[in-house]
């Protein structure tokens, strides 16, 4: 008799784990199919301009200089900077890493015009 308690105690002890890991599995599963809202905001400051990436309008990356070169300046133009935060939204889009490289910095424009001369007197 104790070895048939012991027995449905074992079965039963197995159930309830077979089933907390499928709640947790489809649990996982419905977190893996949120799709999120990503875009971008351009700033200008006095070392040029930078970019803020947002997701659900939450800033996720905070770009105030252009990456991948050695100085620490802004773009030269708006509209660099819009360039790359849109590179960024694709590599996001298809779950890659946000990163640019030197090629991606070439594709934007040529790399020395990128860079923000600040005017005399500012």
């Amino acid at each position: 008799m104790r070895t048939i308690i012991k027995s449905n105690g074992f079965i039963l002890a197995v159930a309830v784990v077979i089933s907390a890991l499928i709640f947790v599995l489809r649990k996982t599963k419905n977190k893996t199919n949120v799709t999120h809202h990503f875009s971008y905001k351009t700033f200008d400051q006095q070392s040029g301009w930078g970019y803020d990436i947002l997701v659900d309008e939450k800033i996720f990356i905070h770009q105030d200089f252009i990456p991948v070169i050695a100085a620490e300046k802004g773009f030269r133009k708006k509209e660099y900077a819009e360039k790359a935060a849109s590179m960024i939204i694709q590599k996001l889009n298809l779950n890659l890493l946000p990163t640019l490289t030197a090629i991606d910095i070439r594709q934007i424009g040529l790399l020395d015009s990128l860079v923000y001369e600040q005017p005399p007197g500012r």
